[in-house]
């Protein structure tokens, strides 16, 4: 097989602590948690019966139940107050896709839920106060207040060309918000709006059409990750933009920059971004080698975790970031506290 040397190209050098990742122990298969709290006192895990339930402190409660197969999304937000849930129904129909899901919403811990709206991908903004959601029949970005409920004038989105987009979200202030989009060339690009002016501008478009940006907001700064999709022939980058103090988001720093299309799925921790890195490519076979790496904001350097060809995704669940692999999780940052997830088994449940 024939390899290619990494290069690294501009502000860093790179070093690799190469060791083996902890499992996630559990007294449950991973891949039914969609949620642990930072504290390990709430588990939120599916079954196959249709269910996603919540365990805590030896307690037991069904939070929702629907058809078999059913799957749910969990989001949290590092603030831990709230938790917003959505609801898949036959997520293996090409139909669904096309089609809004159930959004639930309840205080974190609670085993009561309240339904929110129909849409897709909710995101819990500005320490829990703000979510957002996309409504895929009418192509639009929504953002809530969840003090009042009011939301500001919905954001049309112009993407055209690809169906099954999902936008991204976030927040700088109950006034700006910031979300992609895609033009009818295909290529991504991260906008601010304000409700204010009632205008979008752009604040970064990807170098060339089916890359993919990944966003990460920490320290005042918004971390935009380019990662491409499908030419292996393409680099990825990593770039810093300050959200203060940057007049139209003109000043754009580079962090990082490298000759080889990564994965990303990017996710952040205290000044550090972790994604996954291509170490190594076989252009002829459309393979790659890759590892689980971070940035660190603070010195731009990358530093490699574990290399592997199966590692390809990482998720937040409370203080820990893991990645999958096959039917296990391994902890990549952070550590499991004690709490019990055991599972009561309702009818159907594997």
């Amino acid at each position: 097989m024939l390899f290619i040397k990494i290069i690294f190209c501009l502000f860093f050098s790179a070093q690799s602590l190469a060791q083996e990742l902890p499992k996630l122990a559990t007294k449950q298969s991973p891949i039914n948690i969609r949620y642990i709290s930072k504290d390990g006192k709430f588990t939120y895990y599916t079954s196959l019966s249709g269910s996603i339930q919540l365990s805590t402190n030896y307690s037991f409660s069904i939070i929702l139940k629907s058809e078999k197969n059913t799957q749910y999304n969990v989001e949290v937000s590092d603030t831990e107050k709230q938790v917003m849930i959505e609801k898949i129904q036959k997520p293996h129909s090409k139909m669904e896709f096309l089609q809004n899901n159930d959004i639930y919403i309840s205080k974190i811990g609670a085993d009561k839920v309240e339904f929110f709206t129909k849409g897709k991908n909710p995101k819990l903004h500005y320490q829990d106060t703000w979510t957002s959601y996309f409504n895929s029949g009418e192509n639009k970005l929504y953002f809530v207040s969840l003090l009042n409920r009011q939301n500001i004038k919905p954001i049309k989105l112009n993407n055209k060309t690809n169906p099954y987009y999902i936008p991204k979200a976030q927040m700088i202030s109950p006034s700006d918000f910031l979300y992609t989009d895609v033009n009818k060339d295909g290529h991504e690009a991260l906008l601010h709006y304000s409700s204010v002016d009632k205008k979008s501008k752009i604040i970064y478009k990807t170098r060339f059409s089916g890359a993919r940006l990944d966003l990460c907001q920490m320290n005042n700064a918004i971390y935009i990750g380019e990662f491409p999709q499908i030419d292996f022939t393409k680099g990825s980058r990593i770039t810093k933009v300050d959200l203060f103090n940057n007049e139209n988001f003109i000043k754009k720093d580079i962090v990082y920059s490298t000759d080889f299309p990564d994965i990303g799925n990017m996710n952040c921790k205290k000044n550090k971004i972790y994604f996954i890195k291509t170490m190594d490519t076989n252009k002829k076979l459309n393979l790659r080698k890759t590892s689980i790496s971070y940035l660190d904001t603070k010195t731009n350097k990358i530093t490699s975790l574990k290399e592997s060809d199966d590692f390809t995704q990482l998720i937040t669940l409370g203080n820990m970031i893991v990645s999958p692999k096959g039917r296990d999780f391994y902890i990549v940052n952070g550590e499991k506290l004690a709490g019990d997830d055991s599972i009561k088994m309702d009818k159907g449940a594997l």
